[in-house]
């Protein structure tokens, strides 16, 4: 039966939003099988996460045989459905997934993001084409790159790691020691940074609360970098790589900080070709000046070439955390 075309559409948008923000450098990206599934591909962080994907537009009695393909014919940690937005398509699917869990299936449930389409979407408007794809593309974003891949990195943890009281960058350089070499106690840890034990526990608290650092359920003094940990020092190395080269930011990069809430201000800089400069006192509050003065004032200490994290095997297993 052939596809119509906004299935089409709506596959090629999603499977082109992963591509073209696997460009920021964050994550890297491949396609993987298809024949079952509309789209697939594999995502890579520091751990690898297949994504197993289904479009629905037509024939609403495919949304039950849909769902089951995805939860149950696929291992994949992430299963993605792109549904038109019908009374009978949301009906469909309350029964299916209600089924599921009233016969004890629905663990799988948590593995499925869903985006609703308007009903009234036609692939033959561009308008309609340019709406749908911002609409989708940010979806994408929110739904499956920062809850999953990126490890529900959120403007307020940045906020709170950016705005964080004492050195400019000693929070920084917790997160990235702890990333590299692991944490063993404060001791070593501040033999090592050279900083008091007291400031490197202060902000190693303000880093577990802003979701930066894990800590096991069982209360033990051990501490390792959250995926939302690795992604926020990723960014900073591009800034501080982009910005030393005299170079802006990729527009990936940029929309991913726009979502984070820490839009980028050309206004405030001026690139020059050994770096940048002020053209004006950053707003008090700007959380992607405070940033930037972070990793360009205060990260000359950090070897921002090594980006070879340390991840714990259980890292996945959200019982095993605080």
């Amino acid at each position: 039966m052939a596809e119509s075309p906004e299935h089409q559409f709506l596959s090629d948008v999603f499977l082109s939003t992963i591509m073209r923000f696997a460009n920021s450098d964050l994550y890297s990206y491949r396609e993987s099988r298809r024949k079952k599934f509309d789209f697939s591909c594999i995502l890579a962080e520091s751990w690898e996460y297949a994504l197993d994907g289904q479009t629905l537009w037509r024939h609403p009695e495919g949304v039950d045989k849909d769902l089951r393909t995805l939860l149950f014919a696929s291992d994949a940690h992430i299963a993605a459905y792109v549904a038109r937005d019908t009374t009978r398509h949301r009906s469909t699917f309350h029964e299916a997934t209600q089924d599921f869990r009233s016969s004890n299936r629905g663990e799988p449930l948590k593995k499925l993001h869903v985006f609703w389409i308007p009903a009234d979407f036609d692939a033959d408007s561009e308008s309609a084409r340019r709406l749908i794809a911002r609409q989708l593309e940010r979806e994408v974003a929110e739904s499956v790159l920062f809850n999953v891949v990126f490890g529900r990195l959120s403007p307020n943890g940045l906020r709170a790691f950016v705005h964080s009281i004492g050195m400019p960058d000693l929070g920084l350089r917790v997160l990235y020691s702890i990333a590299t070499r692991g944490f063993s106690n404060y001791s070593q840890m501040s033999a090592h940074l050279q900083i008091g034990p007291r400031s490197i526990k202060e902000q190693v608290l303000r880093l577990q609360m802003s979701g930066l650092l894990l800590q096991p359920r069982s209360g033990i003094q051990d501490y390792y970098v959250s995926s939302a940990g690795r992604t926020l020092l990723r960014i900073c190395a591009q800034i501080r790589a982009r910005t030393e080269a005299g170079k802006w930011l990729s527009s990936e990069v940029i929309d991913i900080l726009h979502m984070l809430e820490a839009p980028p201000d050309r206004g405030e800089l001026e690139i020059v070709q050994d770096g940048i400069r002020l053209t004006t006192l950053p707003a008090p509050r700007s959380t992607f000046m405070g940033l930037l003065l972070k990793v360009v004032g205060g990260g000359g200490e950090i070897d921002w070439e090594n980006l070879n994290f340390r991840i714990h095997e259980y890292e996945l297993d959200s019982s095993y955390w605080m």
